[in-house]
């Protein structure tokens, strides 16, 4: 299975796109950037039954900005590590603070089973929102 269970049930990815329209070897990697995406802005507390799932709140953390960049980067990590078993040996380094466009960077690297090596890049804003893209 190349797609996740989401997917498969709604056969669209979290932006519409069919999944049809998307080619068998690179459905996985989409994926995992779609569920990345979801536990980024998944709230710390917010489901009941799994209180560790999702990232705290980030209006605090942009508030401490830059100092807060640490923490960030290992509460993400972590996150990915725990909630995303299709990727492995991950690792999250802080990549940008851009004051301007009022948004932190973060490159994600890890291994997608089956496939290789994953490079990611997160962005997080102080709405709460947060994108993922592959970086490579």
């Amino acid at each position: 299975m190349h797609e996740g269970l989401f997917e498969k049930l709604v056969g669209t990815y979290a932006d519409g796109t069919p999944v049809r329209s998307v080619s068998v070897a690179a459905r996985r990697s989409r994926s995992v950037v779609d569920h990345i995406q979801h536990l980024m802005e998944t709230r710390k507390g917010s489901l009941a039954h799994i209180p560790d799932m999702g990232m705290p709140d980030i209006g605090d953390l942009y508030r401490r900005l830059p100092g807060s960049t640490a923490e960030i980067q290992s509460e993400l990590e972590t996150l990915i590590r725990k909630f995303e078993p299709r990727l492995t040996s991950v690792r999250v380094q802080f990549h940008e603070f851009d004051a301007a466009a009022a948004r932190v960077r973060f490159r994600i690297t890890g291994t997608l089973q089956g496939e290789g090596r994953l490079q990611l890049e997160s962005s997080f804003f102080p709405d709460g929102r947060g994108s993922v893209i592959h970086a490579g």
